[in-house]
C-alpha cells in the first residue's frame, strides 16, 4: 500500500523519524515553516520525547528554557536577599 500525504493525500516521500504512519509527508508538506528543513531531520521535543520537532524549534525550546532558569535563579536571589 502506498503511503500519502497526512496533511493533503498526495504520495508521500518524506517520513518522521518518529516511525508512526500518520508522520509522512510529501514534499510540499515535509518541511519546517520556519527553516524549511526536512521532517526527516526533526530531533525529539526536548519536553516530550514521544514527539519531534524540527532542531529550530528545539533550539528556540531551548533558548526559553534557559531564559526561565535565569529567572528562577534570580528570583531565588532577591528572596534569600530579602530574608
Amino acid at each position: 500500500m502506498k503511503q500519502v500525504c497526512t496533511v493533503c493525500g498526495e504520495p508521500a516521500t518524506l517520513r518522521s523519524p518518529s516511525g508512526r504512519s500518520d508522520s509522512v509527508y510529501c514534499e510540499k508538506h515535509g518541511h519546517c515553516a520556519r527553516c524549511n528543513a526536512s521532517v526527516e531531520q526533526f530531533v525529539p521535543n526536548p519536553h516530550s520525547e514521544i514527539n519531534f520537532v524540527c532542531p529550530c524549534v528545539a533550539e528556540r525550546i531551548h533558548r526559553f528554557d534557559e531564559k526561565e532558569e535565569r529567572k528562577v535563579v534570580n528570583q531565588k536571589s532577591l528572596f534569600e536577599e530579602a530574608a
